[in-house]
């Protein structure tokens, strides 16, 4: 059985942690940010620290991987349902894995591996915010194709109506004008 503050300590350390991931969201503008990202990785201790505290009250000992197994699979179906969809571009992703890492961030607090929560919290931090410019800088380069905004393999030569060659944000094809 944990002392009488550590099942509390470890919330509120899981809580932290979603601030960190959730605030560089939220900055970023994505649907997914602090409030999020802070309810995922709360709630994910809860469930560890709850199962915890329900089997040392029973003389019983939690079995640690059915709480992960359970959270990631819940936490699963809650990020499928932030990927989006539509003309050829697949969105939320990203944000999709903050809230499945942000999970991941609130199991190690509630298990007590403060440490590695922590460290991954930072690790988490700098992908999301320091390698943004790294991968927007890829995107423009050769390295690596870009279809963001536009569908450079249609033209009206292949019978493409304008709808379809319309950029993703609702601006007129380059060269484009509306009479």
């Amino acid at each position: 059985m944990l002392s009488l503050i550590e099942p509390y300590l470890r919330v509120l350390f899981a809580g932290f942690l979603g601030a960190l991931i959730g605030w560089e969201r939220e900055v970023s503008g994505k649907a997914a940010g602090l409030r999020t990202l802070i309810i995922v990785s709360v709630a994910s201790a809860l469930f560890v620290v709850a199962a915890q505290e329900t089997a040392a009250a029973h003389g019983e000992v939690v079995d640690s991987v059915r709480a992960l197994q359970g959270i990631a699979q819940g936490v699963g179906f809650l990020g499928a349902g932030l990927i989006l969809q539509a003309k050829r571009e697949v969105r939320g992703l990203t944000t999709a894995a903050s809230v499945w890492a942000a999970a991941a961030l609130g199991y190690s607090a509630g298990v007590g591996m403060y440490r590695l929560g922590l460290f991954g919290a930072l690790a988490l931090y700098t992908t999301l915010h320091w390698l943004k410019p790294v991968e927007t800088r890829l995107g423009e380069g050769t390295l690596r194709p870009s279809n963001r905004g536009h569908k450079p393999d249609i033209s009206p030569e292949d019978g493409a109506s304008r709808a379809e060659m319309a950029p993703s944000d609702g601006a007129e094809p380059q060269g484009q004008h509306t009479a």
